[in-house]
């Protein structure tokens, strides 16, 4: 990776939220040549890593969660006062429309991708909403 790349990646995080271990390898695989990535299983864990993490840009959620669902990620980020600015891109077994509307009624959804989770587009998605030339990254050979 050049130089300017690497720099872009120290400065950008994200985190995802998924409580399957294999689903949150396979995210983290598709972006972690361009962003650091921190990965955790539920929204409680989402709350401590935010507290710990530097320079976090995206949060990543699955909506379908057996602890906690979507929806209250998004109220505890949107209600905290410290995190409702961070853009989230929801991942669902259900992106219909009218899901897809009320996701986007939150203002911090920066996306929805449906599952089976094509990690092209998810990887895509990602580079869109930070902001980074995703071919730029993979011309410079990544890791």
């Amino acid at each position: 990776m050049n130089d300017s790349a690497d720099i872009k990646k120290a400065r950008n995080a994200v985190l995802i939220i998924h409580n399957l271990s294999e689903k949150r390898l396979s995210l983290r695989n598709a972006v972690s040549d361009f962003v650091r990535v921190y990965a955790v299983k539920s929204k409680n864990s989402a709350e401590a890593a935010l507290k710990k993490a530097e320079n976090i840009k995206l949060i990543i959620s699955d909506l379908e969660m057996p602890d906690n669902s979507g929806y209250e990620l998004l109220d505890f980020l949107l209600n905290s006062g410290d995190y409702g600015d961070i853009p989230v891109l929801i991942i669902t077994e259900s992106p219909q429309k009218e899901i897809v509307k009320k996701l986007e009624g939150y203002g911090n959804v920066a996306g929805v991708i449906g599952k089976p989770c094509d990690l092209k587009e998810f990887r895509e998605m990602t580079a869109e909403i930070l902001g980074i030339n995703i071919s730029l990254v993979e011309r410079g050979g990544g890791r």
